[in-house]
C-alpha cells in the first residue's frame, strides 16, 4: 500500500467513524498525521512496520484503549503514546527500545504492558505505579535488575522476565500474590 493508499485508508476510517483500524505490514517509515483526526479509535493496529517515531497527532486519540506496534524499530517509547490516558493494552514488542521513561506512570489504565525482546537494561521505579497491570512481559531484553516497586503491581498475574540478565529477584516480588504465571530463567 502506498502513502496515497494509506491516507485514503484513514480518510474512509474517518468517514465511517470507525473504532478501529489497522495498518499493520504496510512498510511504513511514517504514519501520516491524519491519523490524529480519527477520534473515535479505540484500536489501532501499526505493527510489523518500519516506525522509528510516530506523529505528535497520536495524541488527540485519547478514546484509544489498544496500541499495538510491535515489530518496528522504534528505539523508545514515542512521546505522544505516553499522554493516551486510557490505554488498557500497549503492546511494544520487537522494537530498539533502551529504556522506558519515568513518565510511564502517566498510563495508569495499562492492563497489559508487551515490551519483550527490545533492549532494556532496566526499569524506572515508576512502573510501581501501573496498579491496575495484570500482565507484564519483559522477556528478551537485557534487564540486570528489577526495583523493588515491581511489588507494587499488587494485580500483576502475568510476569515474563525470561532471557534477560537477572541474577537476583527483589524479595519483594514475593508480595504480588494475585501472580498465577511467571517466569524467570538466565540468559
Amino acid at each position: 500500500m502506498n502513502e496515497q493508499e494509506i491516507l485514503q485508508e484513514i480518510e474512509t476510517a474517518r468517514d465511517l467513524e470507525a473504532t478501529s483500524l489497522y495498518l499493520s505490514e504496510l512498510q511504513m517509515r511514517v504514519v501520516p498525521e491524519e491519523i490524529g483526526k480519527l477520534k473515535d479509535l479505540v484500536w489501532l493496529y501499526l505493527s510489523e512496520n518500519n516506525l522509528i517515531s510516530l506523529p505528535e497527532a497520536i495524541a488527540n486519540l485519547q478514546r484509544l484503549t489498544w496500541l499495538h506496534l510491535e515489530s518496528n524499530q522504534l528505539p523508545k517509547i514515542p512521546e505522544p503514546v505516553m499522554q493516551l490516558k486510557h490505554l488498557t493494552v500497549l503492546n511494544l514488542a520487537e522494537n530498539q527500545i533502551t529504556s522506558l521513561p519515568s513518565d510511564i506512570s502517566r498510563l495508569s489504565n495499562l492492563a497489559r504492558l508487551d515490551i519483550n525482546q527490545n533492549l532494556l537494561t532496566n526499569l524506572p521505579s515508576e512502573i510501581g505505579f501501573l496498579k491496575f497491570l495484570t500482565w507484564l512481559d519483559l522477556s528478551e531484553n537485557k534487564l540486570e535488575k528489577l526495583p523493588i516497586e515491581i511489588a507494587n503491581l499488587t494485580n500483576l498475574n502475568e510476569l515474563d522476565l525470561r532471557k534477560n540478565n537477572l541474577t537476583t529477584l527483589p524479595e519483594e516480588i514475593c508480595d504480588l500474590t494475585a501472580l498465577r504465571h511467571w517466569s524467570a530463567n538466565e540468559g
